[in-house]
């Protein structure tokens, strides 16, 4: 990452300063090479303007070291994201992040440390990025902080595993699908991870132990979802699993050499060190099975109600009430059935609810992919498709289009069973990885033709792969903002309100009815989000409670909306970021049309909300209203 990028400093700077302008430029490599002061005698301008250049130099590298410093205590998102080695202070591909109670502490003291140093800077000093990656930065901090101190078993995620989430289900995804495998040192590194999950395993358990001494334990069915993902992974022979077909896949792949021999250490490393470790993992779930309630939201849980209220700010980027959520979404949930009952009637299905009407079209022949290999290689064929037929329409609607490439894969075998319908990764920075949207095809039930436009305009283009991979090749913001800074109300947000510019400003429904119904159920489901989640963690919903709402109100057929309900109660509140983050761009677009009326364009207004990057939602309306009066003066 460039430290210097100071365009204001050469405003700032008189024009026969030309030295100030060479000395600017080299603060990042010594501020006392140029010397104090400039000239004999300085005029006022000169020294304010060499004083903010210092000012903002020490700002970017304070920033570049609490970057560098996060990633490198976290080499599995380093891995994630392709960092280079020079900024991550050597090789990382080998190793895996620090876990247990030891390691939370530690990440405590940093933040605290952090906080520190950026409360100590000069504001005014700074650029507007430079503000904004402040305000980003510190928002964050502060915010994991308060989790801490509210309810310390919340920071990093309500339980360090489940049957979503947690080193069992991400480590071999990230080994399969962002690992480097490319070169003999890759595979080296490959193994010598494989090798490290052990301890790894090790520290999660004694992060377990200690939750469970606060009193937070999973519900029942959250661990045996969990042990049953353990089972599918360990259930085959070493040289069956994953993690070895990935490595003797890619290695053929790229013709490297001693591969059997390579192969016969992977295999070692998953039966004597992979398996038991996930073994061990198992033993303590199943301890836990003893002393795990039947039911349990986040309410529940010391000062759990509080605690929620900190995972609606984080997720939602607000400050409404669960309440007020709550009855957000019920009102959502009539108003989102009554426009889907419009349609279907108009198509000749009047008799039954909507739910009821919905779950008839889902088995209709016409709309049914057959559950077979070769029917669900036509859902992938037919998604391929729909990306191909939106792309030429997008730089009508969006200013900017990002370079880096998406690629549609099936979720992994493994994790079919629990994992979400579909997700999105991220391409890496150096872009030779693209961006994957997956989608699970456990059963090709869950997907009737009729649904899947919207999926994809969700999590491919203009949704999610646009939004963050934008994001990543913007110049001028900085890393950490790049990575870390996009909160779940505007990603999930901004995913949401696409689909609905896809249907009413692109028209890409205008002559297909069942995928705009599609369209709706998909926002229905989001509705019904706020609903249940705020149920469960808020109401005391019970989880069967929280499924029949969501069957009944056809959002969701029986299996999906199980999943999903399990879902929310491992994630507390991260369900809430769609809904409420797309009511937030829809609300900013409405009073930007206002204020701009014919000088309005749909365009750079989507260039306006992403071009920083992302950012917390509120910080984002102040972007918005600067581009507003900009837009108004030009």
């Amino acid at each position: 990452m460039k430290v210097l990028k100071h365009t204001s400093v050469r405003s700032a700077a008189p024009k026969r300063s030309a030295i100030f302008l060479i000395c600017a430029a080299s603060l990042a490599l010594s501020v006392a090479a140029c010397g104090q002061p400039l000239l004999k005698d300085p005029d006022a301008a000169t020294q304010a303007a060499f004083d903010q250049a210092v000012e903002q130099t020490k700002f970017d590298t304070l920033i570049e070291e609490i970057t560098n410093e996060n990633f490198r205590q976290n080499p599995e998102y380093a891995t994630y994201f392709g960092l280079p080695e020079d900024l991550m202070g050597g090789p990382y591909n080998n190793r895996l992040t620090e876990r247990g109670p030891e390691a939370v502490l530690k990440d405590l003291g940093k933040i605290r440390a952090d906080l520190e140093k950026l409360n100590a800077v000069r504001v005014e000093a700074l650029s507007e990025q430079q503000k904004l990656t402040l305000m980003v930065v510190k928002r964050q901090l502060e915010l994991d902080l308060r989790i801490f101190e509210t309810a310390p078993f919340l920071f990093g995620g309500l339980y360090p595993v489940s049957q979503l989430s947690g080193l069992q289900i991400e480590l071999p995804n990230l080994m399969q699908a962002q690992q480097p495998l490319a070169t003999d040192a890759d595979v080296v590194n490959y193994i010598a991870r494989l090798n490290a999950f052990g301890p790894a395993f090790d520290q999660t358990i004694d992060e377990i132990t200690a939750e469970q001494a606060l009193g937070v334990v999973p519900p029942k069915f959250v661990i045996n979802k969990t042990l049953a993902v353990i089972d599918a992974f360990t259930g085959k022979k070493p040289t069956e699993n994953i993690l070895y077909a990935t490595l003797a896949d890619k290695m053929a792949a790229a013709n490297l050499a001693d591969r059997e021999a390579r192969l016969a250490e992977t295999a070692s490393a998953i039966e004597t060190v992979v398996y038991p470790a996930y073994e061990r993992l198992k033993a303590k779930l199943t301890e836990q099975l003893a002393v795990a309630r039947d039911q349990q939201g986040l309410g529940d849980l010391p000062n759990g109600q509080e605690a929620y209220q900190l995972m609606i700010e984080a997720n939602a980027d607000s400050s409404m009430t669960a309440q007020e959520i709550h009855a957000f979404g019920l009102s959502e949930v009539s108003r989102i059935q009554s426009e889907m009952d419009a349609i279907l009637t108009s198509q000749g299905y009047t008799e039954g609810s909507v739910g009821e009407r919905v779950a008839k079209i889902s088995t209709e022949p016409r709309f049914v992919y057959l559950d077979t290999d070769e029917g669900k290689a036509q859902l992938i064929a037919d998604l391929n498709a729909q990306m191909a037929e939106i792309a030429p329409l997008l730089p009508q609607y969006f200013g900017t289009i990002p370079p880096q490439p998406v690629e549609i894969r099936r979720v992994p075998l493994f994790s079919e069973a629990s994992a979400p319908g579909g997700y999105y990764d991220l391409p890496s920075l150096n872009g030779t990885r693209p961006g994957i949207y997956w989608i699970n095809l456990k059963t090709t039930s869950t997907w009737p033709k009729w649904t899947l436009k919207t999926l994809t305009y969700h999590e491919a283009s203009p949704g999610h792969h646009h939004q963050i991979a934008l994001s990543l090749a913007v110049p001028d913001v900085p890393l950490i903002r790049k990575l870390t800074g996009t909160t779940t109300a505007f990603a999930e947000g901004w995913a949401l309100y696409v689909e609905k510019v896809a249907a009413k400003d692109m028209g890409l429904y205008t002559n297909d009815p069942f995928g705009d119904v599609g369209r709706l159920q998909a926002e229905l489901f989001r509705a019904v989000r706020l609903v249940v989640d705020t149920g469960l963690h808020s109401k005391g919903w019970t989880r069967e409670q929280a499924i029949e709402f969501m069957v009944s109100s056809g959002a969701a057929d029986p299996i999906e909306a199980e999943r999903e309900i399990e879902r929310y109660v491992a994630w507390p509140g991260q369900a809430l970021g769609y809904k409420v983050g797309m009511a937030e761009f829809e609300r900013m677009r409405r009073e930007a049309e206002a204020a701009l009326g014919d000088k309005f364009n749909l365009a750079k207004f989507h260039d306006a909300l992403l071009l920083d990057g992302g950012l917390p939602l509120p910080i984002l309306e102040t972007r918005v209203k600067q581009w507003v009066e900009a837009t108004k003066a030009g």
